[in-house]
């Protein structure tokens, strides 16, 4: 599964938060049982930031081990960090298709985030999803050697403290490096319009963002 955590960060605090995030609150997740674990912000600079997680099962939220990581009392340094962050949504995905290096590790450099909410006609729900998974194996012929993978997530299931409000759709782009703006425009064009033959879309939105300047702590898979 992946975990999306997305919040904004007020700009006086961002290196606070960013440093909090890169050398206290990931290696707990990671020793906590997450997969992998990684920070990104937007690259336009508006300091929007996602953190990329893939966990093994949503159960996780209830173990022991997670719930220490809410601890203020073994991370002081939480409630600042915390009270800095605005328009915060934390969201469960399920995997539906994936195309590319399925070897690869879950922190690419660069990544473009797609969400939407879709609403397919009956029983059509397995052909929305093939149509999808079409339309990466496009884009991935499209950038040999730049795009490594591509994954399109269902909202799945809920976090046990903060319930999800974002869109129940997510195609994530993964790339090795920094795509020049205009492909990255036109790949998201291109799933717009792949997922609008079959249903109806609401609330399309696409950024792109980059692996946080600061260190990242990286699960030893």
């Amino acid at each position: 599964m992946l975990y999306l955590s997305r919040f904004d960060v007020e700009p006086e605090e961002s290196l606070y938060v960013r440093r909090w995030i890169a050398e206290k609150h990931l290696p707990d997740l990671l020793a906590a049982g997450f997969l992998t674990a990684a920070s990104y912000e937007e690259i336009n600079g508006s300091g929007h930031t996602a953190d990329i997680y893939e966990i093994p099962h949503i159960e996780i939220f209830k173990t022991p081990a997670y719930r220490a990581t809410g601890s203020d009392a073994d991370d002081p340094e939480r409630p600042r960090a915390l009270a800095a962050m605005t328009n915060r949504s934390n969201t469960t995905y399920h995997v539906r298709a994936e195309h590319g290096d399925m070897e690869a590790g879950g922190n690419p450099e660069v990544v473009t985030l797609i969400q939407f909410e879709a609403a397919s006609p009956g029983g059509q729900d397995t052909e929305f999803v093939t149509h999808l998974q079409q339309a990466c194996v496009s884009a991935m012929d499209s950038f040999p050697g730049l795009l490594e993978r591509v994954r399109v997530c269902e909202r799945s299931g809920n976090h046990p403290d903060y319930p999800s409000d974002q869109p129940n759709w997510l195609i994530m782009l993964e790339w090795n490096k920094c795509p020049r703006g205009e492909d990255s425009t036109d790949l998201a064009r291109n799933f717009h319009s792949a997922a609008e033959q079959l249903g109806f879309i609401s609330g399309w939105s696409s950024r792109v963002l980059a692996r946080a300047r600061v260190q990242i702590a990286e699960a030893s898979l």
